[in-house]
């Protein structure tokens, strides 16, 4: 099966990748960006579906089509229970994004299927279809916290997620309600560049009902980053709790807070160096972190960064 588009590879196909050569996008480049952005949330990135979208045919159609020819596949291949089973996990998955992954939002404890979640999902993410991340506590021996897991495709998981739901705007949609489904999709984009960029997925929590962050970023010499994903368009102080938490606790010396504001950095009560970036930068989170880590002439001067007070 073909890997879905980057965002990157998802402009390419358009012929706009040039939007992304510019180091310090001005305001109304943003605003363009995220609009290509929405139109990635919306479309996906399944290379057929995406050529459709740029030449204005019925990509709706095409990817419907698409998954149930997969769902087909499924039901030759094993049998009709299968492909019922195939459709409950994507789209209970789908339907919780960001959120804790449990079995009940995939079958009900009722159902003769439910002891065949545990070994379909696995199935499922062997077949990278599905994308687990496991969540670490702060010490070695906690254990017990339910991983979170995302969808192989942005697209087809918002369109699995809005089968009865609204379409949420990332520029419009302002509803606290909105956007909480909205950061899901935008963390779900955030784990498959990850994965692209060859990181394994884990995120952190200190404990129940406490402090998180959404992925640790593995570097070269060892050293982790904590993540954190939002789908707010401002920069908010208040957003980069669980980054502190987890840099005081495991001595990171950076922390990464994606968004869909500006990019820019602050330094947290705490002292904590964060960076915030768009997502529609993810794809160059290697090269700034590498760069504002090994604290290069020039690394203050990268993507033309904001500072700003926290």
């Amino acid at each position: 099966m073909l890997q879905p588009f980057s965002f990157r590879e998802f402009l390419r196909c358009g012929k706009q990748e040039e939007l992304l050569a510019c180091k310090d996008p001005p305001p109304f480049l943003h605003e363009r960006l995220l609009k290509y952005v929405q139109s990635y949330l919306d479309v996906g990135g399944l290379p057929a579906v995406a050529s459709a979208f740029f030449d204005q045919l019925n990509w709706r159609q095409l990817r419907r089509d698409l998954y149930l020819d997969y769902r087909s596949d499924f039901a030759r291949i094993f049998s009709a229970t299968e492909a019922s089973l195939f459709d409950q996990c994507l789209r209970g998955v789908a339907s919780n994004l960001g959120s804790p992954s449990k079995y009940t939002q995939m079958v009900r404890t009722t159902s003769a299927l439910y002891r065949r979640v545990p070994d379909f999902l696995e199935l499922l993410e062997s077949w990278k279809l599905i994308y687990k991340s496991d969540t670490r506590g702060t010490r070695p021996e906690q254990k017990g916290f339910a991983p979170k897991r995302y969808l192989y495709d942005p697209g087809l998981a918002n369109d699995l997620r809005l089968t009865a739901l609204p379409r949420i705007d990332i520029l419009s949609s302002l509803d606290a309600a909105q956007r909480t489904p909205l950061g899901g999709i935008v963390e779900n984009v955030l784990a498959t560049e990850l994965v692209a960029l060859g990181q394994n997925l884990t995120g952190w929590k200190k404990g129940v009902n406490s402090s998180e962050v959404d992925f640790i970023y593995r570097m070269t010499m060892g050293d982790t980053i904590p993540i954190e994903c939002k789908a707010s368009l401002v920069t908010r102080p208040r957003d980069t709790g669980g980054l502190a938490e987890y840099a005081a606790r495991h001595g990171s010396k950076l922390g990464v807070l994606v968004n869909l504001a500006m990019p820019g950095k602050l330094t947290t009560s705490t002292g904590l160096k964060v960076i915030h970036i768009p997502v529609y930068l993810i794809d160059r989170l290697a090269e700034i972190v590498e760069a504002l880590c090994e604290n290069t002439s020039n690394s203050t001067d990268l993507l033309g960064l904001t500072t700003h007070d926290n």
